[in-house]
């Protein structure tokens, strides 16, 4: 409260003098002018034109500053005062890694699931990354694009991440706590049954109960699954 008092008052202050001297140029330099051209006389005119010059610029100079002023005030006023610790980032609570493949019919379907969880636990401070093991990022990155995805993706070049975290298939999910264990490993959900079928709904989500009873910091019932899709090669 005492902050937000302060900025305001900060505001008005420099408001008063912005204009104040704004008014101040503009009334001396109307009243020099009018003096100039209706009383002196034609050789006496020279001075006073250099001091009306010197007058209008100075004029035209504060009005320049007293823009940048409000200019500065608004960003000023528009920023909130953070405390170091209100500034600071919050560390994730977890990482959802998940590989995939821009020309597996099977990842395109997992992609309406994953946009979802995604959005679910945005403000959970759960982070989602996709990796594609193809060394090919226009074609990752259209295909991020295309199915509505918002979170980034790497590619992983010589298979470094696949081999880190034993990754085989995409899509094949795995979720990390914050000191990168794996928390759980496999299928997103069961809507594949096999890599020729798939439900029309999915009725087991695997990687969401997994998320969920990881932020309750409950036990996770399921933490693996076989990955159904294309083998990463």
């Amino acid at each position: 409260m005492q902050k937000a008092t302060l900025k305001r008052g900060i505001a008005t202050i420099i408001r008063t003098f912005i204009q104040y001297n704004i008014n101040k140029l503009q009334y001396y330099t109307k009243n020099h002018r009018n003096l100039h051209q209706s009383i002196l006389p034609l050789q006496e005119r020279r001075p006073l034109d250099y001091q009306v010059r010197i007058i209008e610029k100075g004029n035209s100079m504060l009005i320049k500053t007293a823009i940048l002023l409000c200019l500065l005030m608004a960003m000023f006023m528009g920023k909130p005062l953070l405390s170091k610790a209100q500034g600071k980032k919050e560390a994730p609570k977890g990482h959802v890694l998940v590989w995939l493949d821009a020309d597996c019919p099977l990842s395109q379907k997992c992609a309406f699931s994953l946009k979802n969880m995604h959005k679910q636990y945005a403000d959970s401070n759960i982070r989602f990354l996709a990796i594609f093991p193809e060394n090919h990022k226009n074609r990752a990155q259209k295909f991020m694009q295309s199915c509505g995805l918002g979170f980034p993706f790497i590619i992983d070049h010589k298979d470094k991440l696949t081999k880190q975290f034993g990754a085989t298939t995409t899509p094949e999910a795995v979720l990390l706590n914050p000191t990168q264990q794996i928390m759980y490993q496999g299928q997103i959900d069961n809507l594949l049954i096999s890599t020729d079928s798939f439900r029309l709904q999915a009725t087991e989500f695997y990687l969401k109960d997994a998320i969920g009873a990881f932020l309750r910091q409950e036990q996770i019932t399921l933490e693996k699954t076989e990955p159904i899709g294309s083998l990463i090669e």
